[in-house]
């Protein structure tokens, strides 16, 4: 378990980077109450008064604390009150108008309320108002299907989205060669519905940032992964899951701080081993043994990060002695370490997924699947105790 944040904040220049300390919270992190933060439960949503929920692909809130959530499985959002009774439901399974496919997995919530719904098939982003009328359907000019944002539009109204290009090729090359761009879409509702497109620089993978390796075949379980969460700043963090090092970066490309903590990864147990022998008897694949041979001895220690619209960071550890699910460290747009907070009740994620979040900046919203598998959405409140 870290004693304490590395935190450092870096100025970015054409060519060089420099490099000052900034002051970090050097309390214990097995002190929590005195870390500067604590997390309550404040309600728990499992279902909708005609069923259950099917599969949370992600959750949201509005400005006044309605709560969001997408069931990638009924292919709707369900709508809940700010006390989490249920409201309506937005949208409907298919591919016209109004509609979601299978592929829906991300809901950002606009400041004038406004809901997006990034597809896949077809490429495009549904536009509802709240009360679940379809205002539009955007063609997307860039997309990732791995790619989808917690926060994806920021206070002016702007939806950023994600594509991936390989330098001299339409398709191939290695992960460490892609440059990623960011896409930010306006919706100009007052010129007849036009989408102003604007495009900035790629954003390249670059080594010292995060370790990416060449692409790999067969998938390998538990392997580590690039996670990124826009924090509604015009901004966005950026980690590769096996290192705890997070980069805040600009759409620009320009790095402007970085945090680490210390962080000795959790092996790779033989209940692990046997939950992917699980996911094979339940689909099969002549790959199976492949995949069970190519599994690390570790697992990441990053499992999910995510902001909120003021710049905070929180990301959900998977350590040594830190399950993932359990426990939530939080760093202040500046780099300062808030300190690690325990999760009332643990949150158990999908197998091998990552735990879908939404932050604001008085409380959490978390997706988790119970016991008896049945998923569900906790708010948790935040409380902080100290300076």
């Amino acid at each position: 378990m870290p004693s304490n944040a590395d935190c450092r904040f870096l100025v970015a220049a054409p060519a060089l980077f420099s490099a000052a300390l900034l002051a970090c919270d050097d309390a214990p992190t097995t002190d929590r109450e005195a870390s500067g933060w604590a997390l309550e439960e404040e309600l728990r949503i499992t279902r909708t008064p005609e069923q259950e929920f099917g599969e949370v692909s992600a959750v949201a809130a509005d400005a006044d604390d309605n709560i969001y959530v997408l069931d990638s499985f009924a292919q709707q959002i369900y709508a809940f009150d700010s006390e989490g009774t249920y409201s309506h439901s937005i949208g409907r399974e298919g591919e016209g108008p109004g509609e979601m496919s299978s592929y829906v997995s991300a809901i950002g919530v606009g400041p004038d309320n406004r809901i997006w719904v990034p597809d896949l098939r077809p490429p495009r982003i549904s536009l509802f108002e709240r009360d679940g009328t379809f205002v539009a359907a955007i063609r997307r000019h860039g997309y990732s299907g791995a790619r989808t944002w917690d926060r994806p539009v920021d206070a002016d109204g702007n939806y950023t989205d994600w594509t991936f290009r390989f330098p001299g090729e339409e398709a191939g090359g290695t992960i460490a060669e892609v440059h990623s761009r960011p896409v930010v879409l306006r919706w100009d509702g007052e010129a007849g519905g036009t989408v102003v497109v604007d495009s900035f620089p790629p954003l390249e993978y670059m080594n010292e940032m995060a370790q990416i390796g060449g692409s790999e075949s067969p998938r390998v379980y538990f392997a580590g992964s690039t996670l990124a969460a826009l924090d509604g700043q015009g901004a966005f963090w950026f980690v590769h899951s096996r290192d705890y090092r997070v980069y805040r970066r600009s759409l620009e490309g320009d790095t402007l701080l970085v945090v680490t903590l210390d962080a000795e990864p959790a092996p790779v147990a033989e209940a692990d081993v046997q939950a992917v022998r699980d996911e094979f008897a339940r689909w099969p694949s002549p790959l199976a043994e492949d995949y069970l041979n190519a599994l690390p001895a570790e697992k990441p220690v990053v499992a999910a990060i995510f902001a909120d619209g003021g710049g905070n960071l929180f990301v959900l550890p998977e350590t040594s002695d830190v399950k993932a699910g359990t426990a939530v460290d939080a760093f202040g747009p500046d780099g300062t370490y808030w300190g690690r907070a325990e999760l009332p009740q643990p949150v158990e994620g999908t197998p091998f997924g990552s735990i879908e979040a939404y932050a604001t900046s008085r409380y959490l919203l978390l997706a988790g699947i119970d016991d008896s598998g049945v998923p569900y959405v906790v708010r948790l409140g935040i409380r902080r105790t100290g300076s």
